[in-house]
């Protein structure tokens, strides 16, 4: 996966605002660990200001803080339905 921002650099993807267990890993079915595992073309970070990509759920209110702070990434909206 290549950036329009630097050739061959990978996207940089962060997630927040997902369900208790998606970070520790005590989720049974889906976890960050599982989009780590699958997708290897992301470089993952921390720190949503830092993303390409953040993903997030209606388990929080940080992306309409990202949103209101003018980040620059594409937030995406992931639901398990």
């Amino acid at each position: 996966v290549a950036s329009s921002k630097g050739r061959g650099r990978r996207l940089r993807l962060a997630f927040v605002d997902f369900w208790p267990g998606f970070e520790d890993g005590t989720d049974r079915w889906l976890t960050r660990s599982w989009f780590e595992a699958n997708l290897p073309a992301f470089e993952f970070v921390p720190d949503p200001i830092t993303a390409d990509i953040v993903l997030f759920t209606l388990f929080g209110r940080e992306h309409q803080t990202l949103r209101q702070r003018g980040c620059q990434a594409k937030l995406i909206f992931f639901t398990g339905e």
